[in-house]
């Protein structure tokens, strides 16, 4: 008989025992892959969700769930269309993913202090369209898409990926680092005393209180042209094309992406990035038949420019954003691209050693040959703009 994995306690002090997945009238409740999904049913949910080391714990409509959270699973919970109001605390050091569609919703995400650090937590917020609230304290890590609308953004945590979106946004970091995008709408910044960055229209920001001259790279352009259109094939529903086109349009922003991003164009690459499942990983390859893009004996492969990525918006690693993931996988595009993949793609893409022999990468025979990609056209270059710690080690 298969071994009850959640419990129900009822308003009535009833303790009812099910197995997953299970699905009543306010949720449906699965794990699959490393993953424990909670999606909501009914609009305009009140919902608590509380990460423990002993386990999940959400409380709506006066009932109680209980569930095991195993090892490194990442808990992912959707709610609807409507006006939610979601509460957050986690105590472990897991992913949390919080989307909440459509409506003026509240969400209050909280790092529960323990006696190693004062600040824990790695949680993505994805609020939708509509004028939200969204507060964040005592995380280690968070990215926030406050989505279309007029929204307030209140970040606390060690390090925070905020981006504004469309419309009038107040956004305010209380504690810690940021990096902002705010290349859409009007947006009231209020930035903290540490390294955080900009990238946005300087003509629709208004600094308010605290504001500490933050890196600003500028870009007026809200949307992508359409010769980056033309390279860049993102698939999939609007809200995902509309996500993955923002940040490609930030890293046009980006002083070191923006080099890679253009040469692609001028390559006349073909990138498609569709959508997974996958809330840790990303991955690029290309049409083999197009030839093997690898380095023999010194020179260059087969340019293969039909290329795809799978990425999801809303995946993270340790010291690791979306955008980060996002940008290593183009790394090796513009290898495939150019024909320049190591033996070693992934500490290549990195920007970490790739086998002994160098290789001129830029044909330039004045210039010593690099052992992995040279910068801007790695990893770490992009780390270092964004402020987080270089990658020593792959994996």
């Amino acid at each position: 008989m298969p071994q009850a994995n959640l419990v129900i306690y009822t308003p009535a002090g009833l303790v009812e025992q099910h197995v997953l997945p299970y699905q009543d009238q306010a949720f449906i409740i699965a794990r699959e892959d490393r993953i424990v999904r909670v999606q909501a049913l009914q609009p305009s949910v009140t919902l608590s969700v509380e990460a423990r080391a002993s386990g999940v714990m959400l409380r709506s409509n006066g009932l109680r769930y209980e569930l095991p959270l195993m090892g490194d699973d990442t808990l992912h919970v959707r709610t609807g269309s409507g006006d939610d109001r979601v509460y957050v605390a986690t105590a472990v050091a897991n992913q949390v993913v919080v989307e909440t569609g459509d409506g003026d919703d509240l969400l209050q995400v909280e790092g529960v202090a323990t006696a190693d650090s004062a600040a824990i937590g790695r949680v993505i917020v994805d609020a939708g369209p509509g004028n939200d609230l969204i507060e964040t304290t005592r995380l280690q890590q968070v990215e926030i898409d406050a989505g279309a609308g007029n929204d307030t953004v209140h970040s606390g945590a060690t390090y925070a990926f905020i981006y504004a979106g469309e419309g009038e946004d107040t956004v305010k970091v209380v504690e810690g680092r940021a990096v902002i995008e705010a290349l859409d709408g009007h947006n009231r910044l209020t930035t903290g005393m540490l390294d955080d960055r900009l990238y946005g229209d300087a003509r629709a920001i208004t600094p308010e209180g605290g504001f500490t001259a933050p890196v600003l790279h500028d870009l007026a352009q809200t949307s992508l042209p359409a010769d980056y259109l033309k390279t860049f094939l993102v698939q999939g529903e609007a809200h995902y094309i509309e996500k993955v086109n923002r940040q490609l349009n930030l890293l046009r922003a980006s002083p070191t992406a923006s080099v890679l991003l253009h040469d692609l164009v001028a390559n006349d690459a073909r990138v498609v990035i569709s959508s997974i499942n996958a809330l840790d990983n990303a991955f690029a390859d290309y049409d083999p038949g197009q030839g093997d893009p690898t380095i023999r004996n010194g020179k260059r492969g087969a340019r293969a420019l039909n290329c795809r990525i799978g990425y999801n918006p809303l995946a993270q690693r340790p010291d690791t954003p979306s955008l980060v993931m996002l940008y290593h996988e183009l790394c090796h595009v513009w290898n495939f691209v150019t024909g320049s993949v190591t033996d070693e793609p992934e500490r290549q893409a990195v920007g970490l050693e790739a086998g002994p022999q160098g290789f001129d990468y830029d044909d330039d025979p004045a210039t010593p040959p690099d052992t992995s990609n040279p910068f801007p056209f790695n990893e770490n270059a992009l780390r270092f703009e964004l402020g987080l710690p270089a990658r020593q080690t792959y994996p």
